[in-house]
């Protein structure tokens, strides 16, 4: 069954948000709802066959907690265990999102998003709930690094890259030399919606404090004494694309 048999349901008390997703959607799906008062969500459930609920993480401008969006996850969870939820975060609430998952959500998209990313997202939700027997094997996007690790720990940064990936969060990747943080590195780049382009990688160890600068961002001729205009060494070869600072 496709995403153009599936009825959506979004809430978002921005306007402009819901406007957006109307349009992009209204070629995509059978029905959509839309609405800016979570506190509609129960009767509108009650009244629709919903097969997926979009849902905002914050719908006071002035209060980032993302706890609206926890309380009323938790809420549609209780009224309708089984319902889909997707959560709708800013760039900054990515921990918040992360938390959603483990309440209850089934992904999170991040904003802006890229529609693409989007789509595939709904499409994918839509397929494991009209098909719950195939849950387990997703079409996650494989990838030629290999990261070896069985433990919940493991699992849960495996899922975490997976949902972060193809987002344009800045990543920030600790630990001690040895414990792979190329590889997860590598791994992120292959799951994002860059894959296609460079991916650069920056030894930053090798670089001198007074070059740094210079050798990352280049350098106007003169800027630097007794040496002739440098371009970008590092951020131009991966316009567009990944860098990676080891």
């Amino acid at each position: 069954m496709n995403l153009h048999q599936a009825k959506i349901l979004i809430v978002d008390d921005d306007k402009d948000v819901l406007t957006a997703v109307r349009f992009l959607l209204k070629m995509e799906v059978k029905t959509i709802l839309t609405d800016t008062n979570p506190e509609n969500i129960h009767k509108l459930i009650t009244e629709n066959d919903i097969d997926i609920i979009l849902l905002d993480m914050n719908f006071k401008s002035s209060i980032n907690t993302g706890n609206e969006g926890l309380f009323w996850l938790k809420e549609i969870k209780k009224w309708k265990p089984t319902q889909s939820v997707i959560m709708i975060t800013a760039y900054a609430d990515i921990d918040l999102a992360i938390k959603s998952l483990k309440e209850g959500a089934t992904d999170f998209i991040v904003k802006p998003w890229h529609n693409e990313h989007l789509l595939n997202i709904l499409s994918e939700t839509f397929r494991k709930q009209v098909a719950p027997d195939s849950k387990e094997k997703t079409n996650e996007r494989k990838t030629d690094v290999e990261i070896v690790g069985a433990s919940e720990s493991m699992q849960l940064l495996f899922h975490k890259l997976q949902k972060i990936a193809p987002t344009d969060a800045n990543i920030l990747i600790l630990g001690e030399n040895g414990t792979g943080k190329d590889l997860v590195a590598r791994h992120i780049y292959q799951l994002s919606l860059r894959r296609n382009r460079p991916f650069v990688k920056v030894d930053v160890g090798s670089l001198t404090e007074t070059l740094f600068e210079s050798e990352l961002f280049g350098h106007k001729k003169r800027s630097v004494y007794g040496c002739p205009r440098r371009p970008y060494r590092f951020n131009r070869s991966s316009r567009q694309g990944y860098t990676f600072s080891g």
